[in-house]
């Protein structure tokens, strides 16, 4: 299943590369482009691979250090007398 077979997706996409001063058929031209360009470009494996995990890890690992840093700062950290 590729990501750019979901058409909610790409027509929102694909009205992002359309400018006021364009003309209907310039538009439409520009649309088709951009969905001809990205299909095939946007896996379900792309995302997972160079998306999803890298992000979800990043988030595990800094949510982990700052959270434990707060609260060794907050509760932990010897008191000066």
């Amino acid at each position: 299943l590729y990501v750019s077979h979901i058409p909610a997706i790409v027509d929102a996409a694909a009205k992002s590369v359309v400018t006021a001063q364009m003309t209907p058929d310039a538009a439409a031209a520009a649309v088709a482009t951009f969905k001809s360009a990205v299909t095939g470009e946007f896996t379900w494996s792309i995302f997972l691979i160079k998306n999803l995990i890298p992000v979800t890890l990043g988030n595990i690992v800094g949510g982990a250090i700052f959270v434990a840093g707060i609260y060794w700062y907050s509760y932990l950290k010897p008191l000066k007398k």
